[in-house]
C-alpha cells in the first residue's frame, strides 16, 4: 500500500465524513464498499480519529439526543446506535450525557 493510496482513502473518508456525522464502523465499512482495501480503511479512520474529526463518543451523544427529541424509547435508541455501529462501550455514558441535558 503507497502513500498515495492512504491518502486518496483519507481524502476519501474525510469527503464521506463531511456528508453526515458517522461512527468508526459506518465509516471503515462505507470505504470497504467503495472498493479500498482494508488497510487504507483502517488508516484512514485512525488518522481522523486521530486529528478528532471522528468520535464514537460524541456521536453516541448525539445520535441518543436526536432520537430521545423524537419521543424514542431506550430499545429504539440501542437498535439506532447498533445499526450505526456505535460500540455499545459509549452507549451508557451517552444515555447519561443526554439525560442531563433534559434535566
Amino acid at each position: 500500500m503507497s502513500d498515495t493510496d492512504n491518502t486518496k482513502t483519507r481524502q476519501r473518508a474525510a469527503r464521506l465524513l463531511g456528508y453526515r456525522a458517522m461512527s468508526r464502523g459506518e465509516l471503515y465499512s462505507k470505504l470497504i464498499l467503495k472498493g479500498e482495501s482494508k488497510d487504507a480503511a483502517r488508516d484512514a479512520v485512525a488518522y481522523l480519529v486521530h486529528q478528532g474529526y471522528l468520535n464514537d463518543a460524541e456521536y453516541a451523544v448525539e445520535v441518543v439526543r436526536y432520537y430521545m427529541s423524537k419521543g424514542q424509547d431506550v430499545d429504539r435508541i440501542k437498535y439506532q446506535l447498533r445499526r450505526r455501529l456505535v460500540s455499545s462501550d459509549y452507549w451508557a455514558d451517552a444515555f447519561e450525557e443526554a439525560s442531563n441535558d433534559n434535566e
